[in-house]
């Protein structure tokens, strides 16, 4: 099967807390990220530094890959045009460069506590 990849240095992971809709009250559910620095071309031949940022699938954990460099799959839509999002896509595992086998399954993903809606509690 063919597939999409970003390769490069796990620079951070961390938890980014979900948002309330201001208009409807709807909670936004908070989730984990990762931050991947690897490098791209550019159109005068040469290569430049860029950080991705990607949501992190459930079930897999990339603090234990911190400063190492790894592969994920990587997938991609466009909602509106001039935007692309990425994301890892679910059942993903993680392969360190320079290792053959993916070292995912064996680190569980933290639980965090769920975000509170601050106005479902107004009387």
């Amino acid at each position: 099967m063919s597939m999409f990849t970003v390769s490069g240095e796990v620079r951070n992971v961390y938890y980014q807390p979900g948002t309330i809709d201001k208009t409807t009250g709807e909670v936004k559910p908070g989730s984990d990220k990762v931050q991947i620095l690897g490098t791209m071309p550019v159109s005068g031949g040469g290569e430049k530094e860029d950080i991705i940022t990607l949501t992190i699938p459930e079930g897999l954990d990339f603090k234990p890959y911190l400063k190492q460099s790894v592969t994920v799959p990587l997938g991609f839509f466009s909602p509106s045009k001039g935007q692309i999002i990425y994301f890892i896509p679910k059942g993903s595992t993680v392969v360190l460069n320079g290792s053959s086998s993916p070292l995912s399954q064996a680190v569980e993903t933290p639980k965090y506590p769920p975000v509170r809606n601050p106005l479902a509690d107004r009387d």
